[in-house]
């Protein structure tokens, strides 16, 4: 089993938060996150402002924080860039924005399933 879309994420025109991966997948899909051997969320190819990763402990997402790496760098997201998620402790991820977004921005985010045969 290849990288599989679990969702598109958008940042709409003027806005700096997209919606929840939360808004997407059901609570049992959520809670399969832990079994995910990788996950990526790709940016369009433009970008306002920079992308930071927020994720939340609790499904659905009511209290963000900005997910770090392991140096304690937000995790960011390029513009036509694919980034990986390093680890998949949380329960509920979007995306924010440093600016107003000039424009709808869509980011798909993919996963692959951690299991035999995978």
């Amino acid at each position: 089993m290849g990288n599989e879309k679990l969702a598109v994420l958008t940042i709409p025109n003027g806005g700096t938060e997209s919606d929840a991966l939360s808004d997407h997948l059901s609570k049992g899909q959520m809670n399969v996150l832990g079994a995910l051997e990788q996950l990526s969320v790709a940016a369009p190819a433009t970008l306002t402002g920079i992308v930071t990763v927020e994720v939340a402990q609790e499904y659905p997402g009511t209290t963000w924080r900005e997910l770090q790496d392991y140096l304690n760098n937000p995790m960011t997201v390029e513009a036509g860039a694919d980034v990986g998620i390093p680890y998949v402790t949380w329960r509920d991820l979007r995306l924010v924005s440093g600016g107003a977004e000039a424009a709808a921005r869509e980011f798909t985010v993919r996963g692959k399933l951690a299991y035999p045969g995978s």
